[in-house]
């Protein structure tokens, strides 16, 4: 099967916490979904505005997926919790892939990103 992605704007309203701190939420989602190839999760990416960036950091991680485009991480610092790459965002996405573009997505192996009806 052919790796394929696709983009849904949801309407969903989606949070993402550690701590029971909110560090995004927002009411205008991307919903990243991947078929085929390495078969990721679905991943919600967060416009950048609703992310509290004062809890992070840019680190100097770098990544380049041809489907994707090249991607900045950003590290946490929440008090004494310091998570390196706890995020990334495209900052070139691929063609096709611009509606990701300040976006922001979560590994939800450090991050509970949750979506409830609105």
């Amino acid at each position: 099967m052919k790796h394929k992605i696709t983009l849904e704007h949801s309407k969903l309203e989606v949070f993402a916490t550690i701590n029971n701190t909110v560090l995004a939420s927002t009411t205008s989602p991307i919903l990243m979904k991947e078929v085929g190839g390495l078969g990721y999760d679905p991943v919600f990416y967060f416009p950048i505005e609703d992310v509290k960036r004062e809890f992070f950091t840019h680190s100097n991680t770098r990544s380049n997926c041809y489907l994707k485009g090249e991607a900045i991480y950003w590290s946490l610092e929440l008090g004494k919790l310091k998570l390196p790459d706890v995020a990334w965002e495209y900052v070139h996405p691929a063609p096709g892939m611009e509606k990701i573009s300040r976006h922001i997505a979560f590994y939800s192996n450090h991050v509970k990103v949750e979506a409830i009806h609105t």
